[in-house]
């Protein structure tokens, strides 16, 4: 991966980039390699009121290239962010054979 072209409509390799924002399947229009990201959902921050708290932390990252064939599936879980001192959830990318999981962040503490 040496530059943007190659994920943003250039003639690298991943000429097409499609952001899923809710849980459900993902089914490839073409055969070839796909590079599949994802990020758990961040932390809420802490809770304690009157003092000074800190944010929540970044949900994981996981990222894997994949070859996928026109028409096959994926099932997307999107993790949800944390609510105030609550960590946030695990996102999670499964098909044949393949399978990618980012853990939620930690909350904040107090």
């Amino acid at each position: 991966m040496s530059s943007l072209s190659q994920f943003v409509g250039g003639t690298g390799t991943y000429q097409n980039i499609k952001a899923i924002y809710a849980s459900g399947t993902f089914t490839a229009a073409k055969t070839g390699w796909h590079l599949v990201t994802i990020s758990g959902g961040g932390g809420g921050g802490g809770t304690n009121a009157g003092v000074l708290a800190s944010g929540g932390v970044a949900g994981g990252f996981c990222q894997k290239r994949m070859w996928l064939t026109a028409g096959d599936t994926g099932t997307v879980t999107i993790g949800a962010g944390g609510a105030a001192g609550a960590a946030g959830t695990t996102s999670t990318w499964v098909s044949t054979g393949q399978s990618l999981t980012a853990p939620g962040g930690a909350a904040g503490s107090a």
